[in-house]
């Protein structure tokens, strides 16, 4: 009967139809193998990408230049800054027809400052600021409606101020009637352009700053120094003190040239602790006995010496 093995068939002949069957089914899968090497089916799926190394090499990502802003004459609130014995004075110059200016007198660094401005002498514009006698100033403003230039002296640490001559002939300063005068215990000469500002001396020299480059005569001509973001200068020994905008600097920048003897000589540049903003506003800066101490935003800081 179908689906039943006859009666005596023997072991012999059952193992012998399962190697058949055995074999049978090998050789399909083979075969099924071998037409698959031979004709591949398409796949969907896309390559891997290829594995990409650095070998221990970075390339940095590039820092943005600091892009600085342009200076222009500060006018009105322009800064004025200066060293005595233990003492600091400060002053914005303020306009004969506009802002007032400022004058202050600090005995503790910088950290509190005392309002000395001598308004009941009606002045309405400071133009030149300096030290005297280790705990006094001068200063050479703008008086009455007229703008008269007078100079001023306390002999009481700022509570008084009288008029003296004398200051006169030993400051130098742009004129508040003819902005492009520079005026000099010597004469007046020409400035280089319309609207120069800090004016400092050194040597036989006189330096302004002109739409932010310095520029130096020695009376026959002016020589630039090629910085065109300066914002403000003072003159050391034999030398001028520069504060600028530089890209390397998050703030302001300070470097020391020769101020007769430019090319080539120029000391490295100082990055200054201050506030970033501080370098679209006015600034001022003062040196003695080789510190330089730069006045910038609300900050008066010494700058580190070499």
């Amino acid at each position: 009967m179908a689906g039943q093995w006859r009666r005596g068939t023997s072991a012999r002949e059952v193992a012998g139809v399962v190697a058949a069957v055995a074999v049978a089914g090998i050789v399909g899968a083979l075969s099924v193998f071998a037409w698959q090497h031979g004709y591949p089916t398409a796949t969907t799926a896309s390559a891997a990408p290829v594995p990409t190394f650095t070998l221990g090499v970075r390339t940095p990502t590039p820092t943005p230049t600091r892009t600085a802003p342009a200076v222009t004459a500060p006018g009105a609130e322009e800064r004025f800054l200066a060293l005595g014995s233990g003492v600091m004075w400060r002053a914005t110059a303020g306009a004969c027809n506009g802002a007032a200016p400022m004058l202050e007198r600090s005995d503790d660094g910088g950290a509190n400052w005392l309002d000395v401005t001598p308004g009941y002498r009606d002045v309405r514009q400071i133009v030149a600021l300096q030290s005297f006698s280790g705990t006094e100033a001068d200063i050479v403003a703008g008086v009455g409606d007229a703008c008269e230039v007078q100079g001023l002296r306390t002999y009481t640490e700022g509570e008084f101020w009288a008029p003296d001559d004398q200051v006169l002939n030993t400051l130098s300063y742009i004129s508040p009637s003819e902005s492009s005068t520079v005026v000099t215990p010597a004469g007046s000469i020409d400035a280089p352009c319309a609207q120069p500002w800090s004016v400092a001396t050194a040597n036989d020299s006189i330096a302004v700053v002109c739409d932010g480059t310095p520029m130096v005569t020695n009376g026959e001509e002016w020589t630039s120094f090629g910085i065109p973001t300066a914002h403000v200068l003072a003159a050391g020994e034999g030398e001028l003190v520069l504060v600028f905008d530089d890209s390397e600097c998050e703030g302001l920048a300070l470097k020391r040239s020769p101020i007769d003897g430019l090319a080539g000589q120029e000391t490295r540049v100082i990055c200054l602790d201050v506030d970033p903003t501080a370098s679209e506003a006015s600034a001022a800066i003062a040196t003695a006995g080789g510190q330089a101490v730069v006045w910038a935003g609300d900050s008066v800081i010494a700058a580190p010496q070499e």
